[in-house]
């Protein structure tokens, strides 16, 4: 009776909750991430597609079977926070996610906050640099490089380096993202 009751407490949460397996299908949603993701927007898809497989490569990386991560998105006109943590049933792993989806207004809207590195890496990137030319550029080792980039790819929900530039661009509305 008592696991009757989580279940329904969960399904009718103001928080949204996903429950994902390692093939990033989902296993469970209740009501708020329903209407989340029935808008259907792909770059969000992206997003958590993006945590979810941080997340698997974390776990597989520590070998442990508890890992979690928190973090935030920026997406259109709101801010969805989120935790993230992995779970065992027998010999399957799930992630499970819960988050707050809040409308943000204009004025304090954000776009992607990016550090003083990550926008040298990000213009390197768009000149066509590789990462040992990056590397070797800013004097930084080249798996900080990948480190840097990985980070650029989960803040911002995509998965290539063109979609990465494309990004930016769209969000800035102007290629002078890149410029000098």
């Amino acid at each position: 009776m008592m696991e009757l009751k989580c279940w329904e407490f969960m399904h009718r949460s103001d928080q949204g909750v996903c429950i994902v397996n390692p093939d990033l299908e989902i296993v469970y949603m209740n009501e708020q991430a329903c209407k989340l993701f029935a808008v259907g927007d792909q770059m969000l898809y992206r997003q958590f597609e993006s945590i979810f497989d941080k997340m698997f490569q974390m776990i597989t990386t520590v070998n442990t079977a508890l890992c979690n991560h928190s973090g935030m998105l920026i997406h259109s006109a709101h801010m969805i926070r989120y935790n993230c943590f992995s779970f065992h049933q027998g010999m399957k792993m799930y992630l499970f996610i819960a988050f707050d989806d809040h409308a943000v207004n204009e004025s304090t809207y954000h776009l992607v906050e990016l550090t003083p590195r990550e926008k040298e890496i990000l213009q390197a990137i768009a000149q066509g640099k590789t990462n040992k030319q990056i590397s070797t550029m800013l004097c930084i080792g080249i798996e900080t490089v990948k480190s840097h980039i990985r980070n650029l790819f989960t803040k911002t929900g995509v998965k290539s380096r063109a979609e990465l530039i494309a990004k930016i661009q769209l969000d800035y509305g102007t290629s002078s993202f890149f410029e000098d």
